[in-house]
């Protein structure tokens, strides 16, 4: 069994000293501590906590995942210094959750969940400010929330220095949960490459802060969202008001890109923002939800100027329609060597 204070110089779990982990109640980790976890253990963690203030390894391997079954994994100690750490791999966690940052423990250090398989298990971030990064999983029905990166959670005017990214490469995301939502956000940078969205999916919706929209924050997102696939999803990408390179995305059976110029001040979004899609593939795409109605390969909202930037893309599907792109007098396009084809083929 396990449960309570974890206590300094408490050996490593292994499942040579016991197969199965039973928690018997909330586990803490006090600051300080480390709890590690050798490949192979497996926990049934009956729907308790393990609270973090000090540091959670749980590294497994390639061969012998850690099982972790009904467990819920989140922040604990100072509010005021924070200082706990979790390095999270070759997990298999199935109805539990992971919680990165919260508004009452926020994450100044990096986050890193790699190789794992999360089935009904959200990752759900909220203020952080240390860097994200997740490689190599899968989510079934899973998805990765982060809300008000680099937001105070009290006083929104408080302009609080951070250069910190998220990085989400390789991961596979499936069924009607999973998703990448990123929203309220005060980011610099985002990198989402190499990803598989499939089977119903929510797809990737990124936008900002509200208070960016006023003038509040002169340095917008720079991200990457490169060389994804998405397969008969609900969504494709979804960006709003920042420096986007949309790039070698396949979108088949989906909706496509849908983005926003400006947000309620266009005066604000002038010379700020930019939206390069370019080498994207379309087949036989969708509207919102994945319905036939509204059908959209691009779709822009308030643009203005010349921020987009539309080339080398193919549309590839019969009597569907590609572009919906609704303008202000002032806005022009780049646009150049895109491919038509209506055989869906």
């Amino acid at each position: 069994t396990l449960g309570g204070m974890v206590l300094p110089g408490t050996p490593a779990l292994d499942p040579a000293t016991c197969s199965v982990y039973n928690l018997t109640e909330d586990v803490q980790i006090p600051k300080g501590v480390t709890l590690r976890a050798n490949p192979g253990v497996r926990i049934e963690g009956k729907n308790k906590k393990i609270k973090v203030e000090g540091s959670l390894d749980f590294v497994g391997s390639k061969d012998s995942k850690i099982i972790i079954n009904n467990t819920y994994i989140q922040p604990a100690g100072d509010p005021d210094d924070p200082t706990y750490v979790m390095n999270l791999s070759h997990l298999n966690m199935t109805n539990g959750s992971i919680i990165p940052s919260s508004s009452n423990r926020i994450l100044t250090k990096e986050f890193n969940l790699k190789d794992s398989v999360l089935e009904n298990t959200h990752v759900d971030s909220s203020y952080a400010r240390g860097n994200m990064v997740l490689r190599n999983n899968q989510f079934k029905n899973s998805a990765f929330t982060s809300r008000e990166f680099g937001s105070h959670p009290q006083q929104w005017n408080i302009q609080i220095e951070q250069n910190a990214s998220i990085v989400i490469n390789n991961n596979t995301f499936e069924n009607s949960a999973s998703k990448v939502l990123i929203t309220d956000h005060r980011l610099k940078n985002i990198t989402i490459n190499d990803n598989v969205f499939k089977n119903n999916s929510d797809g990737i919706n990124i936008y900002p802060n509200w208070s960016i929209e006023y003038g509040y924050i002169n340095d917008p997102l720079i991200a990457e969202i490169k060389n994804n696939t998405f397969t008969k999803d609900r969504r494709g990408i979804e960006v709003k008001l920042g420096k986007f390179n949309i790039l070698d995305n396949k979108f088949i059976e989906s909706p496509g890109i849908k983005y926003r110029g400006v947000g309620n001040r266009s005066d604000y979004g002038k010379g700020k923002f930019y939206f390069k899609i370019n080498n994207n593939y379309f087949i036989k795409q969708k509207g919102q939800g994945g319905s036939s109605n509204n059908v959209y390969a691009i779709e822009n909202v308030n643009a203005i100027e010349d921020n987009l930037e539309l080339q080398n893309n193919t549309f590839c599907s019969k009597d569907r329609v590609a572009l919906r792109l609704s303008t202000e007098k002032s806005a022009r396009m780049k646009a150049g060597d895109n491919f038509w084809n209506t055989t869906n083929k």
